[in-house]
């Protein structure tokens, strides 16, 4: 079937494509959120959070609920009844399962398998060998799919393959790509170079932005139009700003999984009062928030104390990225009803809190604002109660009631002899003339 190639380089036509593309880009961020927004909802039936070393599900076993991993790596070859939701490095699906897939991992996810329902990862490397009968939502450096998914494809990568077949659309931004394959439905993405190949086979529009040209093989076919629309901004500006959003994320992750590590017992007990002293850490937050630089910059104007300025500035601006932590960890419990552990709970958290800024703006500066201020008023409130608890547990540095008043002390208590005065005539104890000396050498 013969194709044909629309360039819009007339400005009569650069407005309604335009406003296409913001339609379809609103689409993709739809489809994201109600993506996760299902994860939110499905967080509240987890029984808990696997934590091994190495997960490792047999050919011949059978999970019959939602599973919940965080891991050093993972193969599953049996087979899950609920959903996936997994925090690990490599990740095999060799097995089926019956539910969604929820990934992350820094590094590859391989899926030669079933899953019945949809999959959605943040990767470095994703590749689709077997079967997936939902959706695929993907961030990912590389994506290949040569197996089959019976829905939609939404993928932001740095290249992507689809030799297999989709059955319907296949939507996302990508440097490089190929298609080479089945489409049942439209192609609608935003590229740097684009390659059709003589296997491909487009069931609507293949619509593609793009600064060059697209290389089309004479024996693919495509049974709608093939458009070129108009880009919006440079690309590689676009792709940075997309990986800078992602690498961010995976390292407040990280890094909050460390502060959680190192500082259990303070981070802990901030978490607990973000959930149960809401209004309270907010609060404190909020003060601490505005005041800190405004003390740190009283100090800077004076000489001795300048570098106690510095350093509280300092402070105030790591406070700005990580104090967020023992927030989102609350929120990632109270999703989870409490039956998650910390880090399960904070991972849980943080994916719907960073998606939630992402994703929508406006809302997004409040949940960051919310976030900062509770979390830094808990930090602040565990850490002074922690002090005080540790100061109350102190042994006493002299006798019962030093420091307090004369009801404390005991009427028994006498104050000790000097080792001199405590030793009887020839060394032994006085009073204790049956006792044993041990003359001194």
């Amino acid at each position: 079937m013969e194709t044909r190639i629309t360039q819009f380089r007339d400005p009569r036509y650069a407005t309604p494509h335009y406003m296409l593309d913001c339609r379809h880009m609103l689409l993709i961020r739809r489809r994201l959120l109600f993506s996760f927004a299902f994860f939110a909802m499905l967080a509240p039936l987890v029984a808990e959070v696997i934590t091994p070393q190495i997960y490792l599900l047999e050919a011949d076993e059978v999970e019959d609920e939602d599973v919940y991993i965080a891991a050093s790596s993972a193969r599953i070859d049996g087979r899950i009844e609920g959903d996936l939701v997994i925090a690990s490095g490599a990740i095999s699906i060799g097995g089926v399962v019956a539910g969604d897939v929820f990934a992350v991992t820094h590094s590859r996810i391989e899926i030669t398998g079933t899953v019945e329902g949809s999959v959605r990862a943040l990767a470095r490397e994703v590749a689709v060998l077997g079967t997936v009968t939902g959706d695929i939502a993907v961030a990912s450096g590389t994506i290949d799919v040569s197996g089959g998914v019976d829905g939609d494809i939404l993928l932001v990568a740095g290249s992507a393959g689809i030799t297999g077949t989709v059955g319907r659309d296949v939507l996302g931004r990508f440097l490089n790509g190929e298609i080479d394959g089945a489409v049942g439905g439209d192609v609608d993405v935003s590229v740097r170079s684009l390659r059709v190949g003589p296997g491909a086979e487009v069931g609507g529009d293949l619509l593609y932005r793009s600064d060059g040209d697209v290389a089309i093989s004479g024996g693919a076919s495509v049974a709608g139009q093939l458009k070129r629309l108009p880009s919006r901004a440079t690309f590689i500006v676009r792709v940075w700003l997309i990986g800078v959003t992602i690498l961010s994320f995976l390292a407040f992750v990280v890094t909050g999984m460390v502060l959680l590590l190192v500082f259990r017992s303070t981070m802990a007990r901030a978490t607990g009062l973000v959930r149960t002293e809401t209004w309270r850490t907010v609060w404190v937050g909020f003060v601490a928030v505005i005041g800190l630089p405004l003390i740190s910059i009283m100090f800077l104007f004076t000489v001795v104390g300048a570098p106690v300025g510095v350093l509280v500035m300092v402070l105030w601006l790591l406070g700005l990225v990580f104090a967020p932590v023992p927030a989102v960890a609350a929120g990632g419990d109270l999703l989870l009803r409490g039956r998650g552990g910390i880090f399960g709970a904070f991972v849980v958290g943080a994916v719907v809190w960073r998606f939630g800024i992402w994703l929508i703006p406006l809302v997004g500066v409040l949940l960051y604002s919310a976030a900062l201020m509770a979390g830094t008023g808990g930090l602040f409130l565990a850490s002074w109660r922690q002090r005080r608890a540790g100061a109350a547990a102190a042994p006493p540095l002299g006798p019962p009631g030093f420091g307090g008043t004369a009801a404390e002390v005991s009427p028994d208590w006498e104050p000790p002899l000097a080792p001199e005065q405590a030793a009887g005539p020839g060394g032994g104890d006085a009073g204790d003339g049956d006792r044993p000396v041990i003359a001194p050498h």
